[in-house]
């Protein structure tokens, strides 16, 4: 994959956050209000995940667990202010 995929693709920083702060920062002013965000998080990212969306605007409404009871993706909402 590494071959094929530009590196700001594959590189997430020192704690692989890059990508979620960034994503946030461009698609907040782009939701409408009521408008939702979800994210695939890593194993021990929920909290930090959910403060970059929390910084952003964003209002996480909804943690989803995997089999094992791990948080695997956030559900976020523009709530109009």
């Amino acid at each position: 994959m590494r071959d094929y995929e530009p590196r700001n693709a594959l590189d997430g920083g020192k704690n692989g956050l890059i990508f979620y702060r960034r994503i946030c920062e461009e698609w907040v002013q782009l939701l409408n209000d009521f408008g939702y965000l979800v994210f695939e998080c890593g194993i021990g990212q929920s909290g930090e995940i959910e403060e970059i969306g929390r910084q952003a605007g964003l209002t996480p409404i909804e943690s989803v667990k995997d089999t094992l009871g791990i948080d695997r993706a956030i559900v976020f909402q523009k709530k109009p202010y």
